[in-house]
């Protein structure tokens, strides 16, 4: 009898254990289904600024599969155990939470046909300091579903933990000197340190990707004929990653757009063409950091910043899907996050369908979708354009920036209209 009631606590905590709340993705309008890959990489031809060996990386490769053709599909974790203890303690205030653990969603393993990866475009999906690539791994699914690969990398030592195959785990341990909760206050040292390590990393695990044979194995049930091209490709990022994002923006030729998830801009000095994508916060607007009005006013290409409303730092990341699910499925009506603002999932949801509709605009000349997200969350307020908000100071100084030529390299009639919301 007593070993009866032993087996039934093992089976109740395995249970308890397995059991996992399905995170919401695309809807059945979205055309591609997504296929995800884990891997760890290593450059051997740098050493690791942080602890002297190889510098070692962990990847997610989102890749699209159209829906039409995904034969099956499986439940993918959203989260290791280290990754979702520290996301437990640093959002939510308790590692014993028992929320990120518990999280999943569906993805892609096994297709029909064979995928031309040739043809797809390449985006970095890049994160902000100490947190966690996977922290973003339903964003990446919205981005996909728009069928484009998409590239999560996490900056070991900078991310808060990066969880290799096996057993080996790096932690932040406050290595960079950085916070995921404050805005940068100045332009030094550590924060270039940081930028040049990471950009270093992106090229490196795009090189990665570019060969041949970069894909196989890395899928399961999926056959590929040919390779990623990155040649070009197109960078999102948030907070730090934001300023990242930005900065290969004017740097590296081969950025097709870039899209600053309410990151700080880095300094600069010459004018660019590259189309750059702002989004601001309640209390971090473009006005509000130390290097966005003097960078914006280089910026003689397309430029728009969109301001989320009742916002905070990590409202542009999944953590507002992931408290609201827990709520609703995990019976956890009092739970409470760091770094979100007052809209809940919605502000989330006015994220997506932004990066979406820029997504499809640049890379496929769809501006359909902007147009209405820009009508849908404009509407309540939820997401506006700059010049919806910005003061009669900073209305003068953008006038005198007055840079009118940028007109002229406009693509589609939609970069007319953002213009006249407050495109500058």
């Amino acid at each position: 009898m007593a070993t009866l009631g032993l087996l039934l606590v093992i089976l109740l905590a395995f249970l308890s254990q397995v059991h996992s709340m399905l995170i919401p993705g695309p809807d059945s309008e979205h055309k591609y289904k997504s296929a995800v890959a884990e891997f760890a990489l290593t450059d051997k031809s740098r050493k690791d600024p942080w602890d002297g060996g190889d510098r070692k990386i962990m990847a997610s490769l989102f890749m699209p599969v159209p829906a039409s053709s995904c034969s099956s599909e499986c439940e993918h974790e959203y989260m290791g155990h280290e990754s979702s203890k520290i996301a437990n303690e640093q959002l939510l205030g308790d590692k014993n939470k028992g929320v990120f653990e518990k999280m999943a969603y569906k993805a892609c393993c096994g297709s029909h046909q064979s995928i031309d990866p040739s043809k797809i475009p390449v985006v970095v999906l890049d994160p902000h300091t100490d947190t966690s690539r996977l922290l973003y791994a339903n964003l990446a699914r919205y981005m996909t579903a728009n069928n484009v690969a998409v590239v999560l990398i996490d900056h070991s030592h900078d991310s808060a933990v990066t969880e290799f195959p096996g057993s080996a785990t790096t932690f932040n341990s406050g290595a960079t000197g950085l916070s995921n909760f404050s805005p940068l206050t100045a332009f030094n040292e550590t924060v270039t340190k940081a930028l040049d390590i990471r950009v270093e990393d992106i090229k490196f695990v795009l090189d990665s990707l570019k060969g041949t044979n970069a894909l196989s194995g890395k899928f399961n049930n999926i056959k590929f004929g040919s390779s990623l091209d990155t040649s070009h490709y197109s960078i999102v990022g948030h907070g730090l990653g934001g300023t990242v994002a930005t900065s290969l923006g004017i740097s590296d030729p081969r950025v097709r757009f870039s899209i600053n998830l309410s990151g700080s801009a880095p300094p600069l000095d010459h004018d660019i063409k590259t189309p750059t994508y702002f989004f601001g916060r309640s209390d971090f607007k473009r006005q509000d950091d130390i290097n966005w009005p003097t960078t914006w006013s280089h910026l003689t290409g397309p430029a728009t910043e969109f301001d989320l409303n009742d916002s905070d730092i990590f409202d542009f990341s999944d953590l507002p899907v992931i408290v609201e699910l827990a709520k609703t499925e995990g019976a956890m009506s009092d739970l409470k996050a760091a770094g979100v603002g007052t809209q809940g999932p919605w502000g989330n949801h006015a994220v997506k369908c932004f990066v979406e509709g820029i997504i499809k605009d640049e890379l496929y000349n769809e501006p359909k979708q902007l147009q209405n997200c820009i009508k849908i969350f404009g509407e309540n307020h939820r997401m506006v354009p700059y010049m919806a908000s910005k003061s009669k100071a900073v209305e003068q100084i953008d006038q005198k920036s007055a840079a009118v030529s940028r007109r002229s390299v406009f693509r589609a009639s939609l970069r007319h209209q953002m213009e006249n919301w407050g495109f500058m």
